[in-house]
């Protein structure tokens, strides 16, 4: 994608006010390769790391409902990144631990 962002690392500030990633917020960040996202995000809007394929680092932890499941982020930032951008792209993940 020509036009697409060349952010490469996204990192929130621990005890930052920012609770929640919007839907599509990172959409075809095709170089996007990791993400930092600490405890007081409370919600990732469906779709939020669409189309970031060279994501591959996710630093994340808790328990999110999907909607459909409950699942929980593991020390694995690889699988981390995937579940951002493959398994659960089109849920809203919210934190519940």
């Amino acid at each position: 994608i020509a036009d697409a962002p060349k952010i490469k690392t996204v990192s929130f500030e621990s005890g930052s006010v920012c609770k929640s990633i919007g839907a599509k917020a990172f959409l075809n960040a095709v170089h996007l390769e990791s993400v930092t996202i600490p405890i007081n995000i409370l919600t990732i809007e469906s779709n939020a790391f669409a189309g970031c394929t060279s994501l591959t680092s996710a630093e994340v932890s808790g328990v999110f409902d999907t909607g459909s499941t409950v699942m929980e982020f593991s020390i694995d930032s690889a699988i981390n990144a995937n579940y951002l951008t493959e398994t659960y792209v089109n849920s809203k993940l919210s934190r519940i631990a």
